[in-house]
C-alpha cells in the first residue's frame, strides 16, 4: 500500500466507527506557550481532552501535520542518520473525548491493522505499563499470546505531552522487521535497536499533569493514539528504513539525479546522509511555510531558517553551488496536497521563499570562505597550526557560516582550533542570553476560588459593563496586583493581534484598575491594580471597560482588515498575513511580499483605502460551521485556531475574514488610514505601521503646518518640492568643493616625499597625519604613497570626529626581512582605542581615542627597530 492509500484507509476505517473526520490543524499550537509547534497528534484536542472546549463530536480521527524540530521534542541533529527520526511526519490519530475507552481502542487498533492492512500476526507484539492489567487482558481477548505482550515502566510506557497537560497510561504496538534490520543487543523487545519497530501509541489519557508536578483525573477518561504515516508506510512496502518507502524514493531519486552531475568529497555513507537530511528538511521547510512561518531569527522562524540552512549546506556539500532544495518544494506539495489543501494556491510562494533563504545563505557561505581565507593565511604566514576558537566562533555567530564546513575546510589545511575554547564562548553567549531572558514578572500569585462556573463568557461585543461574580482570583506576594477570572466578563482577553481591554473592577470595598485581559487555559483573566480600599471578591462586583479605548480599537482591527484586503487586491493572494498588533493608538500588519512598496503604491493603497471608507459599507458579522465559512472564502489568518463555529467579519464586496476581535458598526467610522511605515522585517515579509481616525487626521494637520512653515521660511508657496531640491544640489556641490580641497590639503602632505622619511636602519618609513578624509580618499593615498616610497614602509592615520583610521603598508621586500603590518597596526590600534589587523604587506585598524594619535607616533620606530632586529 501507498502512503496516501494507507492515510485513507485509516480515516475511512474510524469514520465508519463514528468517529468524526477533522482535518489537520495549522502546525501553529494556540493558546500553548509550551510548545513551538504541533507536535503529536492530540495537540490540537488539548483543550477538549480537560475540559475546556466542547465539540458537536465525542470521537475523531485525523492525519495530523507534525514538526519536532525546537524545544524539549527536537530530532533535528538525529535526521539523516536513523531510519525513523524526521523533522515533519504525519500523525494518523483516533480519540475518544470521554466515549469509549481501553477495551474498545484495543479491540478497533488490532482489526485494522490485522484485517485492514493484514499485517502478519507471527511479527506483532505489544507492550503494556507495568501495573495495567485490564490492558493485558484486553490483549489476550484479541488472541494475542501472552509471551508477546510486555509490560515497561514510564520510560517506555506512560505517556505525557510535556511537562503539563494531558497524560496517562499507555499500550504500544511493534512489528518485527526481521534480523535484517539488527542482530545487535539491543535489537530486541524494550531495546534501542531497529528490529522491532513501535508504529502505534495507544494512550489511556486518564490525568492532567500540572505545573506543580501533581495529576488530576480528567473529568472523563479519553483515548489518544498516534501512528506515524512513515513507519507503517515502511512496514507496508517491506523496508527497513523510512526513507526507502514512497514518502521518500522521489525526493531522494531527484537528489541524487541532481548531485550526480557534481564532484564531492563526501564518502557514499555521507551522501546518503546529505540526501536524507535534504529530502526530509524540503518536507518540514515547505510545509512550515504553508502554515504561514517565514525564516526569520527568533521563534519559529529561526527554527525553519535552522531548518533550511542544514539542508543547503548538505546541498552544498554534494557539490550543488544554487539554489535547489527550492526545487523539490514542488515534488513535495505534489504528494501532500490532495490530503492537505493547505498547499492549494500557495506553490509559487514556497518556492520563492525558499529559493530567497537559499540565495542569501549561499551568500553567506561564499563571504565565510573568503574571511576564513584571510585567517587562514594569517595562521599560514605565522607558521602555526591552530586559528584561534574566536575566529570559528565568529564565523558562526556573526556570518552564519556552519562550523562543520569550517572544520572541513581546516582539515584539509592540516588546521585545528580549540573545542574547549569554543565551548567556552558558546556557553558565555548563551548565559548572555539567558540574563536577556530575565524579565520583571516574577510575582507569585496565591489563588482563591469563591464560585464554580467557565469564565470563559465574553458578553463585549455588545455589553460594556457589567454587574457579575468573581469565580477565582490570586493576590501577588507584594499584595497590590490581582488576577481575576469572573462568571461573565465585556473585557476583550488579547487574541488575533487585539490587545486586551482595561477599565474598572469595583464593589462597595474596593476600586481595581484593570490594566490588561487574557486568556489562559480557556479562561479570560483580568490583570488588576488596587486603586482603593482592600480587595473583597466574595461579593457581587460591577466591572466596565474603558470604552474610548475600546472605540478606537475598533476602528484600527476594522482597519487592518480593509488593508490586507486591499493589498490582496493590489498584489495577489500571495499576500497573507503573518502577523498584527492592534491597540487604541496604532495598527501594525506583518505580510508576505517579496518586494517593497514604492511610494506610489503606497499611495495607491492609501487613496484606495480613503475611497472604500467613504462608501460607508456596513459590516455585517456572521456565525458559520467552519466548512461553510471556507466555502464563502473568507480568509484564515495565519496561527489561530477555530472551533467548528466562527465568526466572520464580512464587509461585502471589501473583506472577508475569520476573526473574534472587536469592529466598528460602519467603516466610515474609521474616517481616513495614514500610512505611517513600510519596511522589511525578515526575508519575504513585509511590516505596514499606520493610524486612522482622530490620530491621522492630527498627523495630518501636523504636516500641514510644517509645511505651512518650510513655506514662509523660503518664501515660496508654489513647487516646494523644487526648491528644496536646488538647494540640496547646491550643498552637494559645496560639500564636493570642500572634499576636493581637504584632499588637496591632504595629498599636498606627501609632497617633498623623501624629505619627511625617516630610517629605522636601512629601512624607510613614513609617518603622517591626516584630518577628515573619507575611507576611499585614505586608501587611495596610502596606495600613492607607498608607490613613491617603493621599498620601505607606511602608517597613516587619519581623524574623522571622535574616531581614529590607521593604514599600514609594507613594500615586499621588508616583508621578507621580518617586517609585519598586521602586527604592527595591532599594537598602535590598542593605543588610541582600538583594535585590529591584517596581512603582513598591508593591515587597518580604527580606534576611539585621537588624542592618542601623537603617543602612537612615537612608537612606530620603536616596533619598527624590534621587528627588524
Amino acid at each position: 500500500m501507498k502512503s496516501n492509500e494507507i492515510r485513507e484507509a485509516f480515516l475511512k476505517f474510524f469514520e465508519e466507527k463514528s468517529h468524526k473526520r477533522v482535518a489537520s490543524s495549522s502546525l501553529v499550537p494556540h493558546d500553548d506557550p509550551t510548545l513551538l509547534f504541533v507536535n503529536a497528534g492530540m495537540v490540537p484536542f488539548k483543550d477538549v481532552f480537560i475540559g475546556n472546549v466542547k465539540r458537536d463530536y465525542t470521537r475523531a480521527v485525523s492525519s495530523q501535520r507534525c514538526v519536532r524540530a525546537g524545544g524539549k521534542h527536537n530530532d533535528l541533529e538525529a535526521v539523516g542518520y536513523t531510519k525513523r527520526h524526521h523533522t515533519m511526519f504525519e500523525m494518523l490519530g483516533n480519540f475518544s473525548f470521554g466515549d469509549y475507552f481501553k477495551k474498545e481502542v484495543i479491540a478497533w487498533s488490532w482489526e485494522f491493522i490485522t484485517q485492514v492492512l493484514k499485517l502478519d500476526v507471527s511479527k506483532l507484539y505489544v507492550s503494556v505499563y507495568t501495573d495495567d492489567d485490564e490492558s493485558f487482558n484486553l490483549w489476550l481477548e484479541q488472541g494475542v499470546e501472552k509471551d508477546r505482550i510486555y509490560r515497561f515502566g514510564d520510560k517506555d510506557n506512560f505517556w505525557s505531552m510535556g511537562a503539563t497537560g494531558p497524560c496517562g497510561p499507555c499500550s504500544e504496538i511493534f512489528y518485527d522487521l526481521g534480523p535484517e534490520a539488527g542482530t545487535s543487543d539491543e535489537d530486541v523487545m524494550g531495546g534501542e535497536g531497529d528490529r522491532f519497530l513501535e508504529f502505534w501509541n495507544l494512550v489511556f489519557m486518564q490525568y492532567e499533569a500540572k505545573a506543580d508536578g501533581t495529576r488530576v483525573d480528567l473529568p472523563n477518561p479519553c483515548i489518544d493514539t498516534g501512528m506515524g504515516l512513515e513507519r507503517i508506510a515502511a512496514i507496508m512496502q517491506n523496508k527497513v528504513s523510512n526513507y526507502d518507502t514512497d514518502v521518500f524514493v522521489p525526493l531522494l531519486d531527484l537528489i541524487e539525479k541532481r548531485a550526480s552531475k557534481e564532484t564531492t568529497e563526501l564518502s557514499k555513507d555521507q551522501q546518503r546522509v546529505a540526501r536524507q537530511v535534504m529530502a526530509d528538511h524540503a518536507r518540514t521547510a515547505c510545509t512550515l511555510i504553508a502554515d504561514g512561518i517565514l525564516p526569520a531569527n527568533l521563534g519559529r522562524g529561526y527554527v525553519l531558517r535552522r531548518i533550511l540552512r542544514r539542508a543547503i549546506r548538505y546541498s552544498y556539500q554534494l557539490g550543488i553551488r544554487e539554489p535547489f532544495i527550492c526545487e523539490l518544494s514542488k515534488c513535495v506539495i505534489a504528494a501532500l496536497s490532495d490530503a492537505h489543501p493547505i498547499f492549494s494556491g500557495k506553490e509559487d510562494f514556497i518556492y520563492e521563499n525558499i529559493q530567497l533563504e537559499e540565495k542569501a545563505f549561499l551568500r553567506t557561505v561564499a563571504k565565510g570562505l573568503s574571511l576564513l581565507a584571510v585567517e587562514i593565511e594569517k595562521v599560514q604566514a605565522e607558521q602555526k597550526s591552530e586559528i584561534p576558537a574566536d575566529v570559528v566562533f565568529k564565523l558562526g555567530d556573526t556570518f552564519g557560516f556552519p562550523k562543520d564546513l569550517t572544520e572541513v575546510i581546516l582539515n584539509d589545511k592540516n588546521i585545528t582550533y580549540s573545542q574547549e575554547g569554543y565551548e567556552a564562548l558558546m556557553t558565555e553567549q548563551k548565559e548572555r542570553a539567558r540574563g536577556a531572558q530575565k524579565f520583571g514578572h516574577d510575582a507569585k500569585w496565591e489563588f482563591v476560588d469563591y464560585h464554580t462556573g467557565s469564565g470563559d463568557e465574553f458578553t463585549g461585543y455588545s455589553d460594556f459593563s457589567a454587574k457579575t461574580k468573581v469565580l477565582r482570583a490570586g493576590i501577588s506576594d507584594e499584595g497590590d496586583r490581582a488576577k481575576i477570572v469572573l462568571e461573565k466578563s465585556p473585557f476583550y482577553a488579547e487574541s488575533g493581534g487585539q490587545i486586551g481591554d482595561s477599565g474598572v473592577i469595583s464593589n462597595s470595598n474596593m476600586k481595581l484598575q484593570v490594566y490588561d485581559t487574557k486568556k489562559e487555559e480557556g479562561q479570560i483573566v483580568h490583570y488588576c491594580e488596587l486603586l482603593e480600599g482592600n480587595f473583597s471578591f466574595e461579593n457581587l462586583v460591577d466591572v466596565e471597560i474603558d470604552q474610548e479605548k475600546r472605540h478606537y480599537i475598533r476602528k484600527n482591527h476594522t482597519a487592518v482588515h480593509l488593508l490586507q484586503a486591499e493589498l490582496r487586491r493590489m498584489f495577489g493572494e500571495t499576500v497573507q498575513q503573518s502577523g498584527s498588533y492592534v491597540d487604541h493608538e496604532r495598527f501594525r500588519f506583518d505580510f508576505t511580499l517579496n518586494k517593497g512598496l514604492t511610494l506610489e503604491e503606497l499611495q495607491t493603497l492609501e487613496k484606495n483605502l480613503f475611497l472604500q471608507i467613504n462608501k460607508n459599507q456596513k459590516v455585517e458579522i456572521h456565525e458559520k460551521s467552519l466548512d461553510d465559512a471556507k466555502k464563502m472564502g473568507a480568509i484564515c489568518p495565519f496561527g489561530e485556531k477555530y472551533g467548528d463555529l466562527v465568526r466572520i467579519i464580512d464587509i461585502p464586496g471589501l473583506s472577508m475574514e475569520f476573526c473574534g476581535g472587536t469592529h466598528v458598526d460602519e467603516i466610515s467610522e474609521i474616517g481616513m488610514i495614514k500610512i505611517i511605515s513600510e519596511g522589511s522585517i525578515a526575508s519575504g515579509i513585509r511590516r505596514i505601521e499606520g493610524i486612522c481616525s482622530k490620530d491621522a487626521f492630527s498627523l495630518f494637520l501636523e504636516q500641514d503646518n510644517t509645511l505651512d512653515k518650510i513655506s514662509r521660511t523660503l518664501k515660496q508657496k508654489n513647487n516646494l518640492s523644487d526648491v528644496v531640491a536646488d538647494l540640496q544640489n547646491s550643498l552637494k556641490s559645496k560639500d564636493k568643493e570642500i572634499s576636493k580641497l581637504k584632499e588637496a590639503m591632504n595629498a599636498s602632505k606627501l609632497d617633498n616625499l623623501e624629505e619627511k622619511l625617516e630610517k629605522v636602519g636601512e629601512l624607510s618609513y613614513l609617518t603622517a597625519c591626516f584630518d577628515g578624509i573619507d575611507t576611499k580618499g585614505f586608501r587611495k593615498l596610502s596606495d600613492q604613497a607607498i608607490q613613491k616610497i617603493g621599498s620601505g614602509a607606511l602608517v597613516l592615520f587619519n581623524q574623522e570626529a571622535e574616531k581614529v583610521s590607521l593604514v599600514c603598508k609594507v613594500s615586499d621586500d621588508w616583508v621578507k626581512k621580518g617586517v609585519h603590518a598586521g602586527k604592527l597596526i595591532g599594537t598602535l590600534a590598542e593605543v588610541v582605542g582600538g583594535r585590529g589587523g591584517g596581512r603582513p604587506n598591508m593591515a587597518q585598524a580604527g580606534g576611539s581615542k585621537p588624542d592618542k594619535i601623537p603617543e602612537a607616533v612615537s612608537q612606530v620606530k620603536d616596533i619598527l627597530e624590534g621587528m627588524i632586529s
